[in-house]
């Protein structure tokens, strides 16, 4: 019995190690491509009118077609982006995925980079 029990905690953890981590893969270089074009309207948004949109959809027609707000899917989940404005000047954009686990991944543009995070 022992010796099952010890080969179970092996396995789990040689899968769990095994796994991306929160931003690497696949599904987490779709999102951050997907979102690109999200940053860059909002970018061109910004520079158009010196100010941040107020909301994605502010952002439709003018600067991106409605499918480019369209649901970040994979691994047969989809998630809606969120984005926040945090100062006159700075913007949050967070996308969201599972496979493997649930992960997050915000763009800051106040430092011009992706930090993302997750759990098993």
């Amino acid at each position: 019995m022992r010796h099952l029990q010890l080969f179970a905690a092996l396995t789990a953890f040689t899968i769990v190690t095994a796994c991306s981590s929160p931003g690497e893969g696949a599904s987490a270089d779709l999102g951050r491509q997907q979102a690109a074009r999200i940053v860059s309207a909002i970018a061109a948004y910004k520079a158009e009118s010196n100010a941040l949109p107020a909301t994605l959809e502010a952002l439709v027609p003018g600067h991106l077609a409605r499918a480019d707000l369209a649901l970040v899917s994979g691994a047969g989940t989809a998630y809606p982006y969120e984005y926040h404005v945090t100062s006159i000047d700075s913007f949050e954009l967070t996308f969201r995925y599972s496979g493997p686990g649930i992960n997050r991944c915000t763009f800051e543009s106040r430092r011009g980079s992706w930090h993302c995070e997750g759990y098993y």
